[in-house]
């Protein structure tokens, strides 16, 4: 290592140290670090990697004005000095969300379809990573012309080779004509993209010095926050998370879709995947304000693809515009599954206070009374979460394993961690106490409430052989006739002046609804019934979420059969 290399890894590891200081001195460093690394050269990728991350730290939570605009120009020369690594080493930072790097992954049609639009040039198939060739021509026979049909099928040539011929001198990557091709035609859309999703085809996308980048990527805010310090978990956190918060606005327009496009980018580029993303309803964006330049986005699930009993959102949490982490929330009744993943970059910011802003805000636009973490999210399974110790940022706000005895053995652990300076749990115990599910529970929430998720699994099979029951020539045709007998029951008429959305959700809510005796039901009753189902098809699923939240009919009698069924 040379003279100069050692000396800028000495700068390296002293902006990485203070990057999350706001004392007066460390400020007046903090700058002329920003200054000297912007020009220097750095010749490996984890020189780079470091350097990237404090910038976006720094740019997310800067002291003064001068050190935001020092990061940002810092920001603004990641990809030049990218660009000056070996290809071998530029390699290394793949799926880093750099500018100047590639990721590499086989996303969902939709967020594919989001990348061609967005950068048609930059996302393409990833060819070299291509395993099944012969599935890719299936998927390209659905756009074949007639007139074309014996080129593709018979004349010899790979599917990239026709792909190439068809495509001709159109612009745009391959991708980008594929999923033109499978958009265009109505009929074989869903067909198309179902099959593309199953192919699991290869992409890469490469992030040239633009909004799809880390650097480049952030939300305009309309004013700037700058710290002299990072938060700190009250000490009743669950008094906190109890507490309505009152600035959450639902956003509409064009800020909603950008608010969404700089979600997409953010984890797209990191290879992250949340299903409410691929399906996000631009109709349904809510922005809640953290405080101190922070915002929580909660963006929910269009109605044609929200789940049947749960509801399902997506967030981000973005810090001056940045986007700091994500993650998803499903609530159910007076309950929500639910998680946080903080990005790399941000390790070491105000994340156990922003964690429980955000539940806090999940209390206040969904009602709910308990949260679940399942165990995934702390270490099931995840290295990830392991090695940063996940489960203490949950057990710090007040969760507690389900199982009693786990739940001991991190009752003694945490006394070990609070009493012994510097002490580390095991990586084997952090994957025992990841052997059940974390609860946080609030006040006011009853035992009763909790809905466990294998339920859902038996009301779906037991929806089944409500289907099956009906006998009709096919699944469709079964479903109308499960949801006829189930609005015969409940009074309903003439759904036909409702909204098709409210139609489908009806529809697709009625075979688990008719496994409750609904004759037996209220007139009143009924009609909750009726309004929840309908519910579930607005144009926002909150008001779905929320009722579901205040029912005390039908989401009781609906676990009572969960809980005999076999």
């Amino acid at each position: 290592m040379t003279r100069g290399s050692r000396s800028t890894d000495r700068l390296l590891a002293r902006l990485t140290e203070c990057r999350n200081q706001y004392r007066r001195d460390v400020t007046t460093d903090k700058l002329a670090l920003l200054r000297l690394l912007k020009g220097a050269t750095l010749r490996q990728p984890a020189q780079i990697t470091q350097l990237h991350d404090a910038l976006l730290f720094v740019r997310a939570f800067p002291d003064n004005p001068r050190v935001l605009e020092a990061a940002r120009e810092g920001l603004a020369t990641i990809a030049t000095k990218v660009r000056r690594l070996p290809a071998s080493a530029r390699a290394k930072l793949g799926d880093s969300a750099i500018a100047g790097t590639s990721s590499r992954h086989t996303f969902e049609a939709p967020i594919a379809r989001w990348l061609s639009e967005k950068f048609p040039r930059d996302a393409d198939i990833d060819w070299s990573a291509v395993s099944n060739a012969r599935g890719l021509e299936f998927l390209m026979a659905l756009v074949v012309l007639r007139p074309e049909q014996d080129g593709l099928e018979n004349s010899g040539l790979s599917a990239r080779e026709w792909l190439r011929r068809a495509k001709g001198a159109a612009a745009g990557s391959d991708l980008a004509w594929l999923i033109r091709q499978l958009s265009r035609v109505r009929t074989l859309r869903s067909m198309g993209f179902a099959l593309y999703d199953h192919l699991e085809i290869p992409v890469v996308w490469r992030l040239q010095d633009t909004s799809g980048a880390s650097a480049r990527n952030e939300l305009k805010v309309n004013r700037f926050y700058f710290r002299n310090g990072l938060r700190r978990l009250p000490r009743h956190p669950q008094q906190l998370i109890a507490k309505a918060l009152p600035r959450i606005e639902l956003v509409d327009g064009k800020r909603a879709r950008r608010i969404l496009d700089v979600t997409r980018s953010a984890l797209t580029a990191r290879c992250r995947e949340v299903y409410a993303l691929a399906h996000a309803n631009p109709d349904e964006v809510y922005l809640a304000d953290l405080g101190e330049g922070v915002a929580l986005a909660v963006y929910g699930v269009i109605p044609q693809q929200r789940l049947s009993l749960e509801s399902n959102y997506g967030y981000l949490l973005l810090s001056n515009g940045v986007p700091i982490g994500y993650g998803g929330v499903t609530p159910l009744y007076r309950q929500a599954n639910t998680g946080v993943n903080l990005f790399e970059s941000f390790r070491g910011s105000e994340a156990a206070f922003l964690w429980a802003q955000t539940l806090r805000a999940f209390r206040t636009l969904f009602g709910v009374h308990r949260f679940v973490v399942n165990p995934f999210q702390f270490g099931a399974d995840n290295t990830e979460a392991i090695a940063s110790g996940a489960f203490w940022l949950y057990y710090r706000l007040g969760f507690r394993p389900v199982d009693a005895e786990l739940s001991r053995v991190a009752a003694r652990e945490w006394a070990k961690v609070r009493l012994a300076r510097g002490y580390r749990t095991s990586a084997a115990t952090l994957r025992r106490l990841a052997g059940d599910d974390l609860e946080l529970v609030l006040p006011g929430a009853r035992r009763s409430d909790r809905f466990p998720e294998p339920w859902l699994a038996a009301l779906a099979l037991r929806a089944s052989e409500e289907l099956a029951k009906a006998g009709r020539s096919d699944r469709h045709a079964d479903a109308s006739a499960v949801a006829a007998r189930v609005a015969r029951a409940l009074g309903v008429r003439n759904r036909e002046r409702w909204s098709r959305a409210e139609r489908e959700a009806f529809v697709a809510l009625a075979p688990v609804m008719a496994l409750l005796n609904l004759n037996t039901l209220s007139v009143r009753s009924r009609g909750r019934v009726v309004a929840l189902m309908r519910a579930k098809g607005h144009a926002q699923e909150r008001g779905y979420a929320r009722a579901a939240a205040r029912d005390r009919v039908v989401l009781p009698a609906l676990m009572a059969v969960a809980r005999k069924s076999p």
